[in-house]
């Protein structure tokens, strides 16, 4: 299971790797968005709403359990 930290460090790791540059990478307990990439030539910018499929807070009842259905579609609710 990943959480929201690990997602966040593997998208980093792909969207580097295709080039993208990191402008922004928070974690869990920031608000607004968890990533922010530019492209280089274009200035164009991505930004991500990480959200993984457990808790990353270890005094979560959610920590280490997959999210139940009315949780994943509160958490993709929230991303949007």
């Amino acid at each position: 299971m990943l959480n929201e930290n690990e997602v966040i460090r593997l998208l980093v790791a792909h969207l580097t790797a295709e080039g993208l540059q990191v402008t922004h990478a928070s974690h869990t307990r920031q608000q607004g968005p968890d990533l922010i990439f530019e492209e280089p030539k274009s200035g164009s910018r991505l930004l991500i709403e990480a959200k993984g499929e457990t808790s990353s807070k270890a005094e979560s009842g959610d920590f280490g359990n997959v999210y139940r259905s009315g949780k994943t579609k509160h958490q993709v609710a929230i991303g949007f």
